[in-house]
């Protein structure tokens, strides 16, 4: 089975460079665009199934880029919680929180401030992927978050994958063969590069 994670386009929260977590934040006029754009890189794809996070930015960005597919919504592929610090510049939440701020959003950790930390994030990326995995077959598409692929790949391969650069948009392929995931790609022009 093969699964395309997909970045939703730039968000307002991207674009005001705000700390968005659970926000229902929209896309911003450049994130439609780039939503457009994936449209092409995806038409020659036929997705056994479609998922999206339940965040309105994943849901535009499925809704723009396969706008012929049903996607099942589901809370497991969200961003990690950040909690009261969701809609806040890095800033604001330095001068109200201090070096209780900096630490935790290195560790991302953000229970302190009612969201979740990465070992929360990441059980509930493994949840999906290891359902999806007994319950799919095929090729799926999966519109998540920057954070969310990045628990995929902590889940999938090793730490030089993990820590590249994920742009909006990126589309990203995990692969499921004799019960293990693996990180395959990022898939740039068409089909034929992956």
């Amino acid at each position: 089975m093969k699964m395309y994670m997909i970045r939703h386009g730039e968000s307002m929260a991207n674009a005001e460079h705000l700390h968005a977590g659970w926000s229902q934040t929209p896309l911003s006029p450049k994130g439609e665009k780039e939503a457009r754009r994936l449209a092409a890189l995806l038409k020659g794809y036929t997705f056994s199934k479609v998922y999206s996070s339940d965040l309105l930015r994943t849901m535009q960005t499925q809704a723009l880029a396969l706008p012929d597919a049903e996607a099942t919504v589901t809370p497991l592929l969200r961003e990690i919680g950040v909690g009261d610090l969701a809609g806040k510049r890095a800033d604001e939440c330095l001068q109200q929180y201090g070096e209780r701020y900096l630490t935790d959003k290195a560790a991302r950790d953000f229970r302190f401030f009612g969201g979740e930390n990465r070992e929360m994030h990441v059980a509930r990326v493994k949840e999906f992927m290891d359902t999806a995995a007994l319950q799919e077959t095929g090729e799926i598409a999966v519109f998540c978050h920057e954070g969310t692929i990045r628990c995929a790949l902590e889940y999938a391969c090793d730490e030089k994958a993990r820590t590249r650069p994920l742009e909006n948009c990126g589309v990203y392929l995990f692969e499921y063969t004799n019960s293990v995931w693996t990180f395959k790609t990022q898939i740039e022009e068409n089909k034929e590069e992956a």
